[in-house]
């Protein structure tokens, strides 16, 4: 299940080099790669997540849970110390346990298994595209990285 998210990037970098002669860049391919991750990739992630109707799986399956699930009023404790102390924030996080209630009911709800399966697949395709976004700024800094040596 998914949250709608409001995507804010770092743009000022591309901005203050596009305002004072983006050719202090000499290498063409890198000028490119800068250009188009930040007009055409960029562009793309900041309009799906902030122009489009996103699919709320989540309000969407809340009848579904509601219905079909209750919780237990015992909860799960999880310390991010139990991982790593000198990494994280030590909060403690408490998780409800779901307890599925009406499992022949659940089974039988076609609609269910309908707005399920959207959200399973909206949120794949979310998955995946973050994941490519993230190669994508990988091989651009890796590319920063090739031509600072390059003239350093």
């Amino acid at each position: 299940m998914g949250t709608p998210l409001i995507l804010i990037l770092h743009e000022s970098s591309f901005n203050n080099l596009k305002d004072n002669n983006i050719n202090i860049i000499s290498n063409q391919k890198l000028k490119k790669q800068i250009a188009n991750h930040y007009d055409n990739i960029v562009t793309i992630m900041l309009r799906v997540e902030n122009d489009l109707d996103a699919y709320k799986t989540y309000s969407t399956l809340k009848p579904y849970f509601l219905k079909y699930f209750s919780h237990e009023n015992i909860k799960s404790k999880f310390k991010a110390a139990d991982f790593n102390p000198k990494d994280y924030y030590d909060y403690d996080m408490n998780l409800n346990a779901l307890i599925l209630t009406d499992t022949l009911g659940l089974k039988k709800d076609s609609a269910f298994k309908i707005d399920l399966a959207e959200s399973i697949t909206f949120t794949g395709f979310k998955i995946e595209m973050y994941a490519n976004f993230l190669a994508e700024i990988y091989k651009l800094n890796e590319s920063i990285t090739q031509e600072l040596q390059r003239i350093n």
